[in-house]
């Protein structure tokens, strides 16, 4: 699994638990890396 696989789960968790300050910071790092990716850098794996 990956990390951007991982952190989209991780979304779907903190919106049932209605834990808006962690689903902020989830979307905002998945946000991150998908503008990176669009940029043209290496997508950002976990090892």
């Amino acid at each position: 699994m990956s990390l951007k696989e991982k952190l989209k789960g991780d979304v779907v968790v903190h919106m049932k638990d209605g834990n808006k300050v962690a689903l902020t910071t989830v979307r905002n790092v998945l946000g991150e890396i998908e503008t990176r990716e669009k940029s043209g850098k290496a997508p950002i794996e976990a090892r």
